[in-house]
């Protein structure tokens, strides 16, 4: 809706004039798809499974009488660490984070790529 003119909203007491995203990369969860561009996250792994560990409570806890949940099963955080090793190969690097887009990807430089 950030695009629509008739919308009007407000940062910090001031109107914004409407945007409209140059891309929309949609992050991959559980089921896989082939993803449209791969991010090299390698220097952020163990940051992503911090980030992911401060949820600890909506995760698998042995002897928890909670319903069983997609992400309160024990192989749930070792599948998201297995993920981001698939997607790092894709590219050549330990870890990467898989993206579909909402359209191409447009460059105006190959060597951008590289």
């Amino acid at each position: 809706m950030s695009a629509l003119p008739k919308i009007q909203t407000e940062w910090k007491g001031k109107g914004q004039d409407p945007w409209r995203t140059p891309l929309l990369g949609f992050y991959i969860q559980d089921h896989y798809h082939k993803p449209d561009i791969v991010v090299d996250i390698t220097p952020f792994a163990q940051d992503k499974e911090e980030l992911l560990r401060c949820f600890g409570s909506q995760f698998y806890k042995e002897g928890s009488l909670e319903e069983m949940t997609p992400i309160a099963r024990p192989d749930f955080l070792p599948f998201v660490e297995a993920r981001s090793r698939e997607m790092g190969r894709w590219i050549g690097v330990e870890f990467g984070e898989g993206f579909l887009l909402d359209r191409p990807l447009s460059i105006k430089d190959l060597d951008l790529l590289v």
